[in-house]
């Protein structure tokens, strides 16, 4: 059976996506191949260093209107990103597992999960992630009322990972959004297909609000490209899922702006326990399958066995 070609998953050819214009990216500096097909090409492209600067620029230039926009019209924003996401899940799954070689189960979950983010972001109930920055008053004395309000942070770099391509920058792109951030998306080089198909995704469910270009922008690159993101004096927050050294790396370029967000997922170190009592053939089945699910490349995989001396 053909494997599909890229033009059935895109509304575009390869292109950075800044302002509301389409960039196309010829050349090819950025090349993804499907892992379990390695002859078979994906998505190609060039990159542009200076596409980080026009990104960053229509991001700082959409930002003060987007922070005005009615707080129930960005939730539209998400509530309409959520009905594209259900309604394409199949289509999400097979280009995550085209481009990263993915079983399929594994590629569908991850596109099934990126509706189920919008009603975590969205959920206010008491403890939720949005009930925590909600407006509250306090009383400070019998004469004093104090008042804690919440505003955005401005324009936000989101680096993304090969791992989980979709459903890892969606957990970041989504909860900036609704607080009135922009954002300028960079995924990663390994997976600029799907990073291209989310950014899609976000462009049309914001255009459904009458949200200002520029509001979200992606843009495609290798390690130059994220540097120059990530070290650019006009954002206000990085947004990062990765590996330890190239987070250090963020975290140290940018220890001169402590009025900058930097959050960081990176690798894990994760140990199973096992204590006397286990069943051992039930334990060695789980320790193997938490171990080497999706090929060992998550961060919460079990890298270490703590057995008890009994």
């Amino acid at each position: 059976m053909t494997a599909p070609t890229i033009d059935a998953f895109l509304a575009h050819e390869p292109a950075d996506l800044i302002g509301g214009s389409v960039r196309p990216l010829k050349g090819d500096a950025i090349r993804s191949h499907n892992p379990a097909a390695p002859d078979q090409l994906v998505w190609q492209g060039g990159s542009n260093l200076q596409h980080v600067d026009d990104a960053v620029a229509a991001a700082r230039a959409a930002q003060s209107a987007w922070a005005r926009t009615p707080f129930e019209q960005r939730i539209e924003a998400l509530l309409a990103f959520k009905k594209l996401a259900a309604e394409r899940k199949e289509q999400i799954g097979q280009l995550i597992q085209l481009e990263t070689g993915k079983a399929a189960w594994d590629a569908q979950a991850e596109a099934g999960i990126l509706a189920g983010k919008i009603d975590i972001t969205l959920d206010d109930s008491a403890g939720s992630g949005r009930s925590r920055v909600a407006p509250f008053d306090l009383t400070l004395s019998p004469t004093r009322q104090g008042s804690t309000r919440f505003r955005p942070h401005g324009v936000m770099a989101v680096v993304g990972p090969f791992n989980f391509p979709a459903h890892l920058p969606n957990g970041h792109i989504a909860p900036a959004l609704l607080m009135g951030n922009t954002i300028v998306f960079k995924p990663s080089d390994k997976t600029p297909a799907i990073g291209q198909l989310l950014a899609e995704m976000y462009l049309e469910a914001l255009d459904t609000v009458g949200a200002p270009k520029g509001v979200l922008n992606l843009v495609q690159g290798g390690a130059d490209i994220a540097s120059r993101l990530v070290t650019h004096e006009s954002i206000d927050g990085i947004l990062f899922t990765g590996s330890w050294p190239v987070g250090r790396r963020i975290l140290q370029a940018n220890l001169d702006h402590p009025g900058r967000i930097v959050a960081l997922e990176l690798g894990g170190n994760n140990g199973a326990l096992i204590m006397p009592d286990a069943d051992l053939k039930a334990t060695a089945i789980e320790c193997a399958r938490a171990a080497f699910i999706t090929t060992g490349q998550r961060c919460t995989c079990t890298r270490r066995l703590v057995v008890h001396k009994d």
